[in-house]
């Protein structure tokens, strides 16, 4: 596929990495809440093989939550940061900070989207999300 990373026009292609997510939030279709993760060694020879067979220059993780366990996520970055391919990937607001969005920068990472649910505390609880709106 081409122009759909961040507005470009690399060919790219969709991967999983990891399946499962361990929130409850009520709106999910996601049943699954022990997540289970791919190994970095294991990822990175998925994306040579996709480089070396369809010229791939970046990709998408399509994980239900890729950002939910902060070794996994160094692991992936550490694994596929010397291919110098652009990704991007689907996260929560409170599961990141300023390193590990540094980590996923400097291996790539181009895009990162986050759900905006609410804006209303009311809403936010009766979804089940933890998280608040900042005063």
């Amino acid at each position: 596929m081409n122009n759909r990373l961040a507005g470009t026009d690399i060919r790219m292609t969709h991967v999983l990495l990891s399946r499962g997510c361990p929130f409850s939030c009520r709106f999910c279709a996601v049943q699954q809440k022990k997540v289970q993760f791919r190994c970095g060694e294991n990822i990175r020879r998925e994306l040579e093989q996709l480089v070396q067979k369809y010229n791939i220059e970046g990709f998408a993780i399509v994980d239900d939550n890729f950002v939910v366990n902060r070794k996994m996520v160094m692991n992936v970055c550490k694994s596929v940061k010397d291919l110098d391919l652009h990704w991007s990937a689907l996260s929560r607001v409170d599961t990141v900070d300023h390193d590990l969005l540094q980590s996923m920068y400097d291996a790539g990472c181009i895009e990162l989207k986050f759900g905006v649910e609410s804006g209303s505390e009311q809403l936010l609880r009766a979804m089940g999300k933890v998280q608040h709106l900042s005063k």
